[in-house]
C-alpha cells in the first residue's frame, strides 16, 4: 500500500512539474508589444498625415507551421526595423510567400499625429 502511495505521488509530479514549466516557459516567451504604435499605411496616407520618408525595409518570416504564422512573423519583423529606424508607419510595396517562408518589403516613415488621425 505505500508503495502504492508513492507510486501515485511520482506519477502527479512527473505530470504536474512539466505543465508548471511549460505554463512559465509560454508566459516568460511572450513578447512584449512594443510595435504596436507602428502602424501600416498605404502610399496615398503618405500625403495626408505628412510623412517622411526613413528607409527601405526587408522582412522575412521564417518557415513555420502555416502561411499564416509565416506572414505574421514577417510583418512583425517588418515593423520592429521600423521601429529601429525611429519610424512609426510602414508601407508596404511587396509580399512573397514562397517555401522558405514570407518576405515582406517596403519603407518605414515618420509621420506627423498618426496615432491620433488612424
Amino acid at each position: 500500500m505505500r508503495q502504492y502511495r508513492n507510486h501515485n505521488k511520482n506519477v502527479k509530479n512527473i505530470l504536474i512539474t512539466p505543465s508548471i514549466f511549460l505554463l512559465f516557459g509560454c508566459l516568460a516567451n511572450q513578447p512584449i508589444d512594443t510595435v504596436s504604435q507602428v502602424k501600416i499605411i498605404n502610399f496615398e496616407q503618405t500625403k495626408d498625415l505628412n510623412c517622411i520618408e526613413i528607409d527601405l525595409i526587408e522582412a522575412f518570416g521564417k518557415k513555420s507551421m502555416t502561411a499564416d504564422a509565416d506572414r505574421r512573423n514577417a510583418l512583425t519583423e517588418f515593423k520592429n526595423k521600423i521601429e529601429e529606424k525611429g519610424g512609426n508607419a510602414g508601407v508596404i510595396l511587396n509580399q512573397l510567400n514562397s517555401k522558405a517562408g514570407f518576405k515582406i518589403s517596403g519603407y518605414a516613415w515618420n509621420c506627423d499625429n498618426l496615432n491620433e488621425r488612424i
